[in-house]
Parts: structure tokens; C-alpha cells; sequence
């Protein structure tokens, strides 16, 4: 099978460091371990895209196009019904609502109609949370063609050592909190710093673990003084997992009022790091995330709970070597891998 990999989105360059561009090169992997022979093609200019297409189609057929979906790029999706050609779109959120909302100063226009053929005419549409179905749904695409795959990890990726670098400064016996990643307003990450500060306040042996981009510095101001966390700048996605294996907790505290669609990438890397995760009820995390099994799930926004949930996890060792047991097993049934296979072995389904 010939699978050409399509990335409209002038966001997400080949090789940077977002999460975006960690999933696609992720999932083009994914498709050549499954045996598949991979092309990438990455351009935002629709006439590159499918003369792009057009060209490799005739070199040697194509037997599927599978796209990330950029807000408004419908290139790939029309030369694949051209050419008659399986089209698989990955739908990562609700982007028109996610442009309204953070791109306020830039003016959206959208063709619905071709957004509407685009979501009916795909062979599978994939979708990382319920919350993204609904959207995709209510824009046309048949019920029965969406699949709903969260966010995979690649366990080869975080099994290893902790690195050296961690190792000189977080304290051997300290109960690990961590959190990798480009720090964004919606993780609402003081709600974490004031819960830690009331673990350290209470004697707790605790240390908060950050590691990417982002206002870091400023968010850490309150607990710089108790010499109990440190940051790290940005780390290649190659070595991450060096750093996420000297996590034993992950707490996720995004905003309670702000739509909830995500699937954390974060969150699958720490769990098959056996990084035992705290996360609000919110959206799908409740369904990644068993209480009291896999981790804990407290309300939102609440700091109380979430200092009760951490503080639970860090002093009874016997729940949390339990719970980071279950985490790592459930991580490993969603592997990116498997996400390819799926999405590989439904496409006849889903066609016919």
C-alpha cells in the first residue's frame, strides 16, 4: 500500500517542535511500521498540493491520502475524488471555533459548502475526542465514517533511563510532579503551582518537574524560594522521554469554563512512563483516565480537590505504584501504531 501523508496547515512545519508537528510525523511512521510506503507531502498553496498528488499518483499509484486537516484546505480532499482515491481526514479540534476564539484579529472565511463535501466525501474522518465528533458531525460528516482515535503515544519514545541532567537536581526520594510542553493559557498552570506550594507548605517531600517554551518563569515565581522544582528549556521530542521517566505524578488543570476538545499528548506520554495522572472532569479525560484506577479525576477548577488528589497519590506509595501500573497498561492499547492499523483495516468498511 502507497499511503501520501498531506499537511496543508502552514502552522506545522516538518521537524518543529509543536505537538502538531510530533503527531503527524508520528502517524507517518505509524503507517510505514504497518508496512505501508509513506509520502509526505507538506504545502500550504492547494495548486503545489495536488499537482504534488497528481504527479506521484502517476509515478505509481496512491492507494490512499491521508490529511490533517487545516482550517479551510480542501486541495487534497478534491484530487483525491478526482483521482478516486480513499480520503482519511484527521481532525485534531473545532478550528473555526478555535480561530474565532484566539484569532479574534483575523477575519475568518470559511466555504461551508466545501467544508460540508470535504467531511461527507472522506472515506474515514478521525477525530481525537468526542467533543471534536459533535463538530465534525454538525459539519456533515456521516456518523458511521467518524472514528474516534485520542491522541497515541510511541512507547520506544519513553522507555529509558532517566537522564543525567535530571538526575543532578531533582531529589532522589521526592515524589515527582510533572509537566512537559508549550505552556498555553487554557492549562490554567497556576492552579498546579498554588496546589503545589500548599504540598510543600505541608511538609510534603515534593518536587514540580517542567520541562518546554512558555512563560515558565514567571509562572514558578511563587515556589522559586523553596528550592523544590526546577525548569528546563525545551527538550527534542527524541529525548523527552529522559525526562518524563522521573515523573511520578501528571496534573492536568486546564481551565473549567473554557471549551474542553483536547486530547493531551502529554498525557499518554507520561501514563506509558508510569507517571500516575490527576486530571479534571473534562471532556474525555474521565473515559482515558479510570478513577481511582489508572489515576485520579477531581472536579475542575477546584483547588481543594486537586490538592487532596495529589496529596492522596504522594503519601500512600502502595495506590500510586498501583495506579502507575494501570496507567502504562492502558497506555499501551493506544499506541500510534495501532491508530494506523485501525484506521488501515476500517477503510474497506468505511468505503463500501
Amino acid at each position: 500500500m502507497r499511503v501520501a501523508c498531506v499537511n496543508q496547515d502552514r502552522g506545522i512545519r516538518p521537524g518543529s517542535k509543536k505537538g502538531a508537528a510530533v503527531h503527524v510525523a508520528a502517524m507517518e511512521s505509524a503507517f510505514a511500521a504497518a508496512g505501508a510506503q509513506v509520502v509526505a507531502v507538506s504545502d500550504a498553496d492547494p495548486k503545489v498540493i495536488d499537482s504534488s498528488l497528481q504527479q506521484l499518483h502517476r509515478r505509481e499509484p496512491i492507494d490512499l491520502i491521508y490529511e490533517r486537516y487545516a482550517l479551510g484546505a480542501f486541495a487534497a480532499g478534491r484530487t483525491a475524488r478526482a483521482l478516486g482515491i480513499p480520503h482519511v481526514l484527521e481532525v485534531n479540534a473545532p478550528l473555526e471555533e478555535e480561530a474565532r476564539r484566539y484569532r479574534a484579529n483575523n477575519p475568518i472565511v470559511l466555504d461551508a459548502r466545501a467544508e460540508r463535501e470535504l467531511l461527507r466525501s472522506a472515506a474515514r474522518v478521525v477525530v481525537v475526542s468526542s467533543a471534536v465528533a459533535d463538530y465534525v458531525r454538525a459539519r456533515g460528516a456521516p456518523a458511521q465514517r467518524i472514528l474516534l482515535a485520542p491522541n497515541g503515544v510511541d512507547p520506544s519514545r519513553f522507555d529509558r533511563p532517566v537522564d543525567s541532567a535530571v538526575t543532578r537536581v531533582v531529589p532522589r526520594s521526592a515524589v515527582t510532579i510533572g509537566f512537559h510542553g508549550r505552556l498555553r493559557p487554557w492549562h490554567n498552570f497556576g492552579l498546579l503551582v498554588d496546589a503545589f506550594e500548599e504540598l510543600v507548605l505541608e511538609g510534603l517531600d515534593v518536587f514540580l518537574l517542567t520541562v518546554g517554551g512558555g512563560p515558565f518563569d514567571a509562572a514558578l515565581e511563587p515556589v522559586a524560594g523553596f528550592g523544590r522544582s526546577h525548569h528546563f528549556e525545551w527538550v527534542e521530542h527524541e529525548r523527552i522521554g529522559g525526562y518524563v521517566a522521573r515523573y511520578d505524578l501528571l496534573a492536568l488543570t486546564h481551565d473549567a469554563h473554557a471549551p474542553f476538545y483536547f486530547s493531551p499528548l502529554k498525557l499518554a506520554e507520561a501514563m506509558v512512563s508510569r507517571a500516575v495522572p490527576v486530571v479534571p472532569m473534562l471532556g474525555d479525560l474521565p473515559a482515558l483516565v479510570e478513577n481511582g484506577r489508572e489515576g485520579l479525576v477531581y472536579r475542575p477548577g477546584d483547588r481543594g480537590a486537586l490538592v487532596a488528589s495529589l496529596r492522596k497519590l504522594v503519601v500512600d506509595r502502595e495506590l500510586r505504584e498501583r495506579c502507575a501500573t494501570a496507567a502504562r497498561e492502558r497506555a499501551l492499547r493506544n499506541t500510534w501504531n495501532g491508530i494506523a492499523d485501525r484506521i488501515l483495516d476500517g477503510l474497506s468498511e468505511a468505503v463500501g
